[in-house]
């Protein structure tokens, strides 16, 4: 094989190599459109609310609603998770039952009492002891949101009888994460 002959057939498998390539290359495109496209509606969402504001607790009765946020209809379900914390100011007295409970939820402002998310918290003013004068509390949840249907994910909080003072929650914040199922 002359140097010509050999050139010629390096362009020739040069071509067929070219040709191979760009069909596997627009294969690869076709695929990976396809895939993407699906993928365009796969989405992470995250939703939240914070204030500095101070809120009251004044039920034993029911749970009061700290903080909500809500995540809209969508068509397919969602894996989500639930965080949130605040900070508990002292109401100070000296009561036999000064516990307090703060609980997250989604859809219902009245989850049982003793739940997984639930924190309970004892805050009293005691005489001779150096009680705090604020306490943080955290609590976290997964939970599933169904399609077609909004969802209300709630900071919660309820005293443990009614003798006990008022809590005050100093600042709080939910935040939600939800990934598309």
């Amino acid at each position: 094989m002359n140097r010509s002959t050999q050139s010629m057939c390096c362009v020739m498998h040069s071509h067929r190599d070219a040709a191979k390539f760009r069909l596997i290359l627009c294969g690869a495109t076709a695929a990976s459109i396809a895939c993407f496209s699906t993928l365009a509606d796969a989405h992470d969402i995250t939703i939240g609310s914070e204030d500095t504001a101070n809120f009251v607790c004044d039920s034993s009765v029911r749970w009061d609603t700290v903080r909500s946020v809500t995540l809209g209809v969508f068509t397919h379900a969602h894996n989500c998770v639930i965080n949130a914390s605040a900070d508990l100011s002292n109401p100070s007295g000296d009561t036999a039952d000064q516990l307090y409970h703060i609980s997250v939820s989604m859809d219902t402002t009245s989850p049982a009492l003793d739940n997984s998310t639930a924190r309970t918290v004892e805050l009293r003013g005691q005489s001779k002891i150096n009680d705090p004068g604020r306490w943080p509390v955290s609590t976290t949840s997964r939970v599933v949101a169904g399609a077609n249907a909004p969802h209300t994910f709630l900071l919660l909080c309820r005293k443990n009888n009614g003798t006990n003072p008022n809590l005050i929650i100093v600042d709080s914040g939910i935040n939600v994460v939800c990934l598309q199922q």
